[in-house]
């Protein structure tokens, strides 16, 4: 079957919208959204495909606002606000029309995924086109496969979120992942992970299950704005069921676990070494501080990946284990460790976390980190691939640089292992890649 062929088939069949023409009422005009009624494939209009170069106008457009109906209302009061899109039920479906199943399968150009991605990630992160897919990527020809160099883009400035765009990426997960496979392409992929890693530490919050009061997106401890994944089930679902999806993509697998791992890391930069656990300068007070506490809400996402990738595994989506793992180490950006010394910068934009500069390079992180657990340079990928020892390796670099001693070293490195462990045990995942034994 051709990739086209393939791509149809993983979407679920919809229904044709029997009116002449969608529109999307954009803050300065009217954004068509559908040509002519029954047509098997799309063809995006102009103004449509302009809101990938305009990440506020795609932010206001899509906003499905504080009282849409597929939504918790939200604390306006707290963050930035949302823009002009929330003002009604008959506005919140501009996101839902965008995303029409029909939508996917563009007659000519730039693929659906493209197209869409686009969209969405300046809508969710301030990103513009210019710093997504190359242009003439992502087209027909190749299915959409190459949109991955834009989705990958990692050296865009960090944008604090509004509120109004974590409602953006809110409903667009809860409609990708209305169902127990999700509702796009494969194409588009690349871009979901893009999506999500501008957002870690609400991914980590939302398959942790950690519930948030009714429509909070405004997180008061970090000074950030959050999307509210874990208030409900449906979203909490959707959101594993997006990851899942994407994890059989070597490029998308290791574009999220990037940004994943990069949160693990930033969220120690600010802790002293004698806040590694509870005791000393750390009081039980103030337990959230520690490098445990810090490092227990990030290793979620991670676990969730992890899992996501055994699970491809098992069903036979995955061909070898040791191809796709080899496949994300060469996609990754790189090992992250912590800063060398505790940083006073309070607050940093979550999305921070996708654009953090590597320590190293993926291959020497893994060849170092494998040798370092007594294990050879052919266990590099494995090793790259076992989420807790990537954990293990960002906490041990901080206990040496900090200067923790050994006991609260020894301490904090059993938590780890433990926390860790519980974690993947929840979600019916091991916690070591098969062979090697950690």
């Amino acid at each position: 079957m051709s990739e086209q062929g393939a791509e149809r088939r993983r979407i679920r069949p919809g229904l044709w919208i029997p009116v002449a023409v969608l529109v999307l009422v954009g803050a300065s005009g009217v954004v068509a959204l559908n040509a002519q009624a029954g047509d098997a494939c799309w063809t995006p209009p102009r103004a449509t495909a302009r809101l990938a170069d305009d990440p506020e106008r795609a932010t206001r457009t899509l906003d499905p606002g504080p009282d849409a109906a597929s939504l918790p209302p939200a604390d306006e009061s707290a963050g930035e606000g949302g823009g002009e899109g929330g003002q009604g039920d008959a506005e919140s479906d501009r996101l839902t029309q965008l995303l029409a199943q029909d939508h996917w399968n563009t007659c000519d150009g730039p693929s659906g995924s493209h197209v869409i991605g686009r969209i969405l990630l300046a809508a969710t992160t301030g990103a513009k086109a210019g710093e997504g897919a190359k242009a003439g990527e992502g087209t027909k020809a190749d299915g959409g496969s190459k949109a991955t160099e834009g989705a990958k883009a990692g050296d865009a400035r960090a944008v604090r979120h509004t509120q109004a765009m974590s409602r953006v990426l809110h409903a667009s997960v809860r409609t990708l992942g209305s169902e127990e496979e999700a509702a796009f392409p494969a194409g588009f992929r690349p871009y979901a992970a893009r999506l999500l890693s501008g957002w870690p530490a609400s991914v980590n919050e939302g398959v942790s299950g950690y519930a948030r009061e009714a429509g909070a997106t405004f997180d008061k401890r970090s000074d950030q704005v959050r999307v509210n994944f874990s208030h409900d089930d449906r979203s909490s679902s959707a959101l594993n069921t997006v990851i899942q999806d994407l994890a059989a993509d070597p490029e998308s697998y290791a574009t999220l676990y990037d940004a994943l791992r990069a949160q693990a890391a930033a969220s120690l930069d600010p802790v002293h070494g004698d806040e590694a656990v509870v005791g000393g300068k750390a009081k039980r007070a103030d337990s959230e501080r520690t490098a445990f506490s810090r490092l227990q809400t990030g290793m979620d996402g991670i676990a969730v990946l992890t899992h996501a990738r055994d699970r491809h595994l098992a069903d036979g989506d995955i061909s070898g284990a040791a191809a796709f793992d080899a496949a994300v180490l060469r996609h990754s950006r790189g090992g992250y460790a912590a800063s060398a010394r505790p940083s006073a910068a309070a607050h940093i934009p979550e999305s921070a976390a996708e654009h953090r500069a590597p320590t190293k390079s993926a291959a020497a992180w893994a060849v170092e980190g494998a040798a370092a657990s007594g294990h050879g340079k052919k266990d590099a990928a494995a090793w790259f691939m076992d989420g807790r020892q990537q954990l293990r390796r960002t906490v041990d670099l901080w206990i040496r640089e900090r200067h923790v001693p050994a006991h609260d070293a020894n301490r904090l490195r059993g938590s780890l292992d433990h926390g860790y462990q519980l974690t993947m045990n929840l979600r019916g995942g091991v916690s070591s890649s098969p062979g090697l034994g950690y």
